[in-house]
């Protein structure tokens, strides 16, 4: 969908779902999980994609299993590709049009700080260039 802010906070617990374990929920018995997010482009509704599609440019301040899917879904914005959390739209991408550009973390064993780039894949690529067409 298309999100109408700019930029937020998403501060929300996340918990397991134990009757369907892969899948994490929004629940206060939760542990604290806190995502920041910036709109890098907003694209208009089509027959594939009914309610739009948002770019967006995330931050996790921690590093909860699915964050980004879990908080995206509660703000009712799943991931477009993601059947695990409401928006399955396979013939659009093969998979959650989910990508780390960049991350940074300390190495376990080293204690150095490792920073990771990678561009943006072609799929994902694609995906943009139909949505501007």
């Amino acid at each position: 969908g298309v999100i109408p802010k700019d930029s937020g906070i998403i501060d929300a617990p996340i918990a397991h779902l134990w009757e369907f374990r892969p899948r994490r929920i929004i629940d206060s018995s939760g542990r604290p999980a806190r995502t920041r997010f910036r709109v890098l482009g907003r694209y208009s509704t089509s027959l594939s994609l009914p309610k739009g599609m948002t770019l967006l440019c995330v931050k996790l301040f921690t590093g909860r299993t699915h964050q980004i899917r879990v908080h995206m879904a509660h703000l009712g914005y799943p991931l477009v590709g993601d059947p695990l959390y409401g928006s399955d739209q396979s013939d659009l991408i093969e998979r959650q049009a989910l990508h780390a550009r960049r991350l940074s973390f300390i190495h376990p064993m080293t204690g150095r700080l490792l920073k990771l780039t990678s561009p943006l894949p072609n799929d994902m690529r694609r995906l943009i260039e139909k949505k501007l067409s």
